[in-house]
C-alpha cells in the first residue's frame, strides 16, 4: 500500500512540473501554477472555493452517515462514525468526502462559464492538494484508513481520486489571457 501511494505522489509532482515554460519570461511558476493569473478580484473567490471543497468534503460524510442512518461526531478535523455498524457502512462513509468533493469538482469544471473563475480554481486546487497530501497526513487514521480497514482498497482508492482531481484541475485554463494570445500569435 505504502509504494503505491508514494508513486502516486511522485507522478502528481512529476506532472506538476511537467508544464510548458517560454524563453524570456521570469515569472514564479510553482509547479506549473502561476499566483499573479488569481486577480485581488479573484482571491477572495480563490479562498471562497478552498473553503467550500473543504465543507463538500466534510458534508459528503455526513449525508453518507444520513443515508444509512448512522451516527457520526466530528473530533478536531476528523469525522468519526461510531461502532456497531457493517462494514459496508464502515466503507461509504470512508469514501464520501472524496466522493462528493471530486464529484462536485467534476460539475464544476464542466461548466464553461465557471469552470475558469477564481472559485473553481480555489476548489480544484484544494481538492488536488488534499488527495496528495492525505497519504502523508493521515498516515493510520482518515478516510484510506477507514476504508482499508472495512474490506475497501485504499491503493485503488487513491488511484482513482488522483485520477479525478489530476483530470479536474488540468481541465482548468490557468494562463493569463494576454499570455494565451501571445501563444496563438494574435497579441
Amino acid at each position: 500500500m505504502k509504494g503505491i501511494k508514494k508513486l502516486g505522489i511522485v507522478l502528481s509532482l512529476l506532472l506538476l512540473l511537467a508544464t510548458p515554460t517560454y524563453a524570456g519570461n521570469w515569472d514564479i511558476n510553482i509547479f506549473g501554477f502561476k499566483p499573479e493569473i488569481i486577480t485581488k478580484e479573484n482571491w477572495g473567490w480563490f479562498l471562497l472555493g478552498s473553503a467550500s471543497a473543504t465543507f463538500v468534503h466534510v458534508s459528503g460524510h455526513y449525508i453518507i452517515a444520513g443515508i444509512n442512518d448512522t451516527s457520526v461526531h466530528q473530533e478536531g478535523l476528523l469525522e468519526i462514525i461510531n461502532c456497531g455498524y457493517s462494514n459496508r457502512e464502515y466503507r461509504e462513509f470512508a469514501q464520501g468526502g472524496f466522493i462528493f468533493e471530486l464529484a462536485t469538482g467534476t460539475i464544476l469544471t464542466s461548466i464553461p462559464s465557471i469552470k475558469n473563475s477564481g472559485f473553481v480554481k480555489g476548489f480544484v486546487s484544494t481538492t488536488f492538494a488534499r488527495v496528495v497530501t492525505y497519504p502523508i497526513v493521515y498516515r493510520n487514521s482518515g478516510d484510506l484508513h477507514l476504508s482499508n480497514k472495512y474490506g475497501g482498497n485504499a491503493d485503488l482508492e487513491y488511484i482513482f481520486y488522483l485520477g479525478v482531481a489530476s483530470f479536474n484541475l488540468y481541465r482548468i485554463d490557468w494562463q493569463k489571457k494576454e499570455e494565451k494570445l501571445q501563444k496563438e500569435g494574435e497579441l
